[in-house]
């Protein structure tokens, strides 16, 4: 066996150059957003869904992965042919063949990933050039992951050590980088806003990085040695513990979630000198007159129990209907809460918040949807939370609200909010990861949003953005799941995709203003659960083709111990995340929610949809270059404060 060391480098030189190109362009933020990196994000507008091409391209994509898995072994053999003369560039030994010759699932979930980019390429509104940019995400992915498969070879057939290219750890690298190429898609293909001027402050504390790190570390140790014993007990392939591997990615977050709660100390209140200092509440309404009542009766309510000065102040986004004269009407009936309306001419939500947040004087402040219905208690624990100098904004337990008769998707989004709220940002509140408080109900430091120049206009997800940018002063974001809420949910398919396409896009432009690549690391939530977010979608694809793998192993020619294996591991640990729910929604909830959960996976599948489709609707560099040129400071920026018509005053 003789190492060619001058192909050995040119192996190496070649993975380094994609890996490069792959990372690189994640290291450059967003040139073409005009704003101030605070209140103000100048990009083109986002275009409108459209549901056709996204579904024209989950049915290719089902196409194609029929024809992969079907033709398996032919794909398999092209990808080993290629990883193989790569390997025969720096070094020809007889243990490099026998490595090559395993390893079919493994190379699927290579090839799937890649063909995701040129399938979105085919059938995305673009120029013919854009479209070969997108395609080439597919050739820089796959040229990094067999040059590394060929690296990974030529480790194990020299050392004799138990790595290779189609293992466990080969498989978790190509994950990997299958989200830094997604990451560099989205970077190199759309508008994004650019990354924040607000500096990061605070003491520099990394117990919270030390603790996620070594949970993460220890549970990956844990979870090796598990499938290492289930391979051994079971006699199962090499290509079951990958598939197992790859089904239990998201369990992997839930167990790391559990972890957090159990082996962390809980952020706690202080005690406030004053029991119940004033609050101000600041809610946008646009067009809200058939919930704006409802929302007003339950803040009086709300102030009821509190017993301290609480007041309102409702910016009307310049509605079409009744909504500023009913929001009038109530508040006459008003007799704890006092009740401030401000006329705006229309000009977004972000603007309608900053337009309230400047008529405050509390430092106590409470963003609250128009259409959100409070519990009367849930102002209580405020003051105590703000008596602690390290919290900077709260949030609560949602639910949804059933005005209209309980639906399919209010059963979806109360097991999804008990997941999320109750369990996933309790864990991240821990180690001080929250990277989201929505704004149906968000309490934060009014000093700290006046530093922060209150929330972006011109974006989606303004209230992640806000959660980011308070984070950078070094305060903490906290859940309290004793504050219960009832919020909006949509009824119906049109409204659901309408909500979810915003939501994807505000995680993208999120992360693009926030991204650790130049904004900075911010504690954990920068490096492990904002990205742990994007390679979800990334991986989304791919995943989803996973349980036709596991049929393919349960019913193949292989042994019954095998099969049995695989379908045993499977149960496990597809089976960690519905028995966490299980128990959320018994905590939580009523066990009358139980039977709905088989069908989370069917709401999981239409969530990974509409992520696809909010991809259609980000603006293209490419479209940019002219349209930014034809914004001037009128189109571009909100109105000032000359668009307030006039205030009112209710008071008991």
């Amino acid at each position: 066996m003789t190492i060619n060391y001058f192909g050995l480098g040119a192996v190496v030189t070649v993975a380094l150059a994609a890996l490069g190109a792959g990372v690189l362009p994640l290291f450059s933020p967003s040139k073409f957003d005009l704003g101030n990196g605070k209140d103000l994000v100048i990009i083109p507008k986002s275009a409108k869904g459209d549901w056709r091409r996204p579904a024209m391209l989950m049915v290719t994509i089902i196409f194609a992965t029929s024809f992969v898995l079907i033709d398996l072994h032919q794909v398999a053999r092209l990808y080993k042919f290629a990883t193989l003369a790569v390997v025969l560039i720096a070094f020809n030994s007889p243990s490099a063949h026998r490595i090559v010759s395993t390893g079919e699932i493994p190379i699927a979930i290579r090839v799937l990933i890649a063909l995701d980019y040129p399938l979105i390429a085919l059938f995305i509104r673009a120029r013919l050039v854009r479209r070969l940019a997108i395609a080439s995400n597919a050739i820089i992915y796959l040229i990094l992951t067999i040059s590394l498969d060929a690296i990974e070879m030529i480790i194990s057939s020299t050392t004799g050590l138990a790595v290779g290219p189609f293992s466990i750890e080969g498989t978790l690298l190509t994950l990997f980088l299958s989200t830094v190429i997604y990451l560099r898609f989205l970077h190199s293909t759309f508008v994004l806003p650019g990354v924040t001027s607000v500096k990061r402050e605070g003491a520099k504390n990394c117990s919270d990085t030390i603790r996620v790190l070594s949970i993460v570390t220890g549970l990956l140790l844990i979870l090796g040695m598990g499938l290492f014993s289930l391979a051994s007990i079971f006699k199962m392939t090499l290509a079951s513990l990958t598939v197992i591997g790859i089904t239990a990615y998201p369990a992997f977050y839930t167990l790391s979630s559990l972890l957090i709660i159990a082996v962390t100390p809980k952020v706690r209140p202080g005690l406030p000198r004053n029991s119940s200092p004033p609050l101000e509440i600041i809610t946008p309404a646009y067009n809200e007159s058939a919930s704006i009542a409802s929302m007003i009766k339950a803040i009086d309510a709300g102030a009821l129990t509190y017993g301290g000065p609480v007041s309102i102040i409702i910016a009307d986004d310049g509605s079409m209907d009744d909504t500023r004269d009913q929001a009038l009407s109530v508040a006459s009936q008003c007799r704890w809460v006092k009740v401030r309306v401000l006329s705006l001419g229309h000009a977004g939500k972000a603007f309608a918040l900053n337009s309230a947040l400047a008529e405050t004087s509390t430092e106590i402040v409470i963003r609250i949807d128009a259409d959100t219905i409070i519990d009367s208690d849930a102002f209580l624990p405020l003051p105590g939370w703000f008596a602690n100098p390290e919290i900077g904004l709260v949030g609560t337990l949602p639910s949804p609200r059933s005005d209209e008769g309980v639906t399919w998707f209010d059963h979806m989004r109360r097991l999804e909010e008990i997941k999320t709220f109750g369990f996933n940002l309790l864990a991240q509140s821990r180690v001080n990861s929250i990277n989201c408080i929505p704004g149906t109900f968000v309490a934060f430091r009014r000093s700290a949003a006046l530093r922060v120049s209150g929330f972006a206009f011109g974006m989606n997800g303004e209230d992640a953005d806000f959660t980011m940018q308070i984070s950078r002063l070094g305060f903490r974001a906290v859940v309290d799941t004793s504050i219960k809420i009832k919020e909006d949910v949509p009824s119906d398919i049109a409204s659901f995709r309408e909500q979810r396409v915003r939501w994807t896009r505000a995680v993208l432009h999120t992360w693009s203003r926030h991204s650790p690549f130049y904004a900075g690391l911010v504690g954990p939530r920068a490096w492990f659960f904002y990205p742990k977010m994007l390679s979800m979608r990334a991986l989304s694809l791919a995943r989803g083709v996973v349980p036709l793998w596991i049929l393919a192993s349960i019913f193949s020619r292989g042994t019954a111990t095998t099969r049995e294996g695989a379908l045993i591991a499977f149960g496990i640990s597809g089976g960690i995340t519905l028995s966490v729910l299980m128990v959320l929604v018994i905590r939580y909830d009523n066990i009358r929610r139980l039977p709905w959960l088989p069908t989370v996976f069917l709401y999981s599948l239409l969530k990974r949809f509409i992520g696809i489709e909010a991809l259609f609707t980000l603006p293209l560099i490419d479209d940019a270059r002219w349209r930014l040129r034809n914004l001037t400071n009128e189109t571009a920026y909100p109105p000032t404060a000359n668009h307030v018509t006039e205030e009112n005053w209710t008071k008991n």
